[in-house]
Parts: structure tokens; C-alpha cells; sequence
């Protein structure tokens, strides 16, 4: 019975532990890019509060934009965050490039993300269209000029034609 107890413990006590660690993380949209596109990296921290983030140097890109987002999540009484930076780069120029080290201070504890590397080719088609977040946002954008052409007009069943046959 001792024995049983004592491995509940320990499997309890793992399971809280990896449950509790942090985690700081690089994400890239695309590791490709072209002259012309907007591409983002996301720094992630997961499983504790980020107290000081310290964003690295983008030397070779033109920051477009710079976004925070802050989520929690309570289940069953359990508690995760996350925190995410996200950045709008835009290339220089052409070339492979890394993206240096950004840190962050959890509990005292510095993390660090590793380089992150990047191709910028003149020959690069992305697969979606960017957003240009140069502009104000505009909601209806993506809406055709003419919104539901189909719904504007009535359209009416054609009648059938009979077939008259005279004896």
C-alpha cells in the first residue's frame, strides 16, 4: 500500500511540474519572403507571466507594425496564460538574414529564443495576399462593389412550353 501511495505521488508531482512550466517560443508566418511582403514573427510565452519582454534588434527589416495579445484560460479550476508579441516585418533587402535572440524574464529566470532564419527572394511568390496595415482597417474591403448582384434583380421561372398536338 506504501508503495502504491508513493508512486501516486510521484506521478501526481510530474504531471504538475511539466504542467507548470514555462515555455518562450519564435513562430515565423513564413520563413520566405520577397521585397514587396509583409511577413509577422510571434513571440510566445506559455505557462507563466512574462514580467519584462526585451524584443530583438531587426536590423535588416522594417518593423510595420507591432501587436501585444494576452490569453487565460480556466478549466476545471486550472489556470494557463500565455502572452504573444507579434511584429510586421518587412524586408530590406535581398538575402538570408537571422532574426537575433529575444528574451524574456519569467520568475527571475531569463528565457531566450533561439535565431530565427529568413530568405528574401526577388523570385518569392507568397501563397496568400499580405495585409497592408499601413491603412486604416476597413471592414468591408474584401465585399464586391455590387454586394449580392444576384439578390438585386427578381428573377422569374421561365414557364414551361406544352407540346400541342392537333388531331
Amino acid at each position: 500500500m506504501k508503495q502504491l501511495f508513493l508512486f501516486s505521488l510521484g506521478i501526481f508531482l510530474s504531471v504538475t511540474a511539466l504542467a507548470q512550466t514555462p515555455s518562450f517560443t519564435a513562430i515565423l508566418s513564413s520563413d520566405t519572403t520577397n521585397l514587396e511582403s509583409t511577413f509577422e514573427i510571434t513571440f510566445k510565452v506559455e505557462g507563466a507571466k512574462a514580467e519584462s519582454f526585451v524584443m530583438p534588434g531587426f536590423s535588416d527589416f522594417e518593423v510595420i507594425y507591432q501587436n501585444q495579445s494576452t490569453q487565460m484560460n480556466i478549466i476545471n479550476g486550472k489556470i494557463t496564460q500565455s502572452v504573444s508579441y507579434v511584429f510586421g516585418l518587412k524586408a530590406k533587402e535581398e538575402g538570408s538574414f537571422a532574426i537575433e535572440k529575444a528574451s524574456v524574464e519569467i520568475e527571475g529566470e531569463t528565457y531566450y529564443t533561439d535565431f530565427v532564419k529568413v530568405v528574401v527572394d526577388e523570385n518569392y511568390i507568397p501563397k496568400i495576399k499580405p495585409n497592408n496595415r499601413n491603412d486604416f482597417w476597413n471592414p468591408f474591403e474584401d465585399f464586391p462593389s455590387q454586394p449580392f448582384p444576384e439578390f438585386d434583380k427578381p428573377t422569374k421561372k421561365p414557364k414551361k412550353q406544352r407540346k400541342i398536338y392537333k388531331i
